[in-house]
């Protein structure tokens, strides 16, 4: 998993790669030392705004957000979210493609699918974990 995120991470303009399981556990991180500590709060509001959109049967396979000056791309499926954290200049085609093929090489690896076999029974509620400020408020009224 370590060599896939390397990888990514020599993309030119691509600062950082984060995968998380569909739980919001951060199961890898390479970079982005400077958001250590912010890393938790932003992987909850992203996993909510995934929770919200499959609770209405609408699948999220792509992410694609502005944070502080930086862009991030994110591929999802059921299991793992695979996050690139950009600069604006980047190549966001080349990256988009080498995260799809980096997330198939990561399910496909042998500790990934003893890893899935734990998780696969695990099921979390994310809109239940805190309280909805404005943004989120405003997204669900759109969905509605």
């Amino acid at each position: 998993m370590d060599d896939r995120l390397q990888n990514i991470l020599t993309l030119d303009s691509v600062e950082g790669v984060v995968i998380l399981s569909h739980t919001g556990e951060m199961l890898n991180r390479k970079g982005l030392d400077q958001y250590k500590s912010e890393m938790p709060e932003l992987t909850k509001r992203l996993m909510r705004v995934i929770t919200l959109y499959r609770n209405y049967k609408w699948p999220v396979k792509e992410i694609e957000i502005v944070w502080r000056d930086t862009r991030i791309i994110g591929i999802a499926d059921e299991i793992f979210i695979l996050l690139a954290f950009c600069r604006n200049n980047a190549s966001f085609p080349l990256i988009r493609m080498t995260l799809n093929v980096s997330l198939a090489a990561i399910k496909a690896d042998r500790k990934t699918q003893k890893m899935l076999k734990k998780m696969k029974n695990v099921k979390v509620n994310h809109l239940r974990t805190g309280d909805l400020d404005e943004w989120e408020i405003n997204l669900i009224s759109k969905l509605l």
